[in-house]
């Protein structure tokens, strides 16, 4: 079975969505946040790699990331 190397674009605010306050991806529908949806989805895959392009609030982002106990790299976009 083919592995997938998998890039989630999650650098932005959540200006659009009527809170700038924290990062469009800790933003929460029906109680979890949009990156653990994304996140749980994506581990019961046939992944290789997960990888995250942050921006906004990065620290707040990587901290969730890592409560989720995900394996994941992350790149920095300023």
């Amino acid at each position: 079975m083919r592995k997938i190397n998998v890039i989630i674009l999650a650098a932005g605010k959540g200006t659009r969505m009527g809170d700038d306050s924290i990062p469009k991806i800790l933003m929460k529908i029906g109680g979890n946040s949009i990156l653990k949806m994304v996140v749980k989805t994506l581990l019961q895959s046939n992944i290789e790699s997960l990888n995250f392009v942050l921006g906004y609030k990065s620290e707040t982002v990587i901290a969730e990331l890592d409560l989720l106990g995900a394996n994941y790299n992350f790149t920095i976009q300023r």
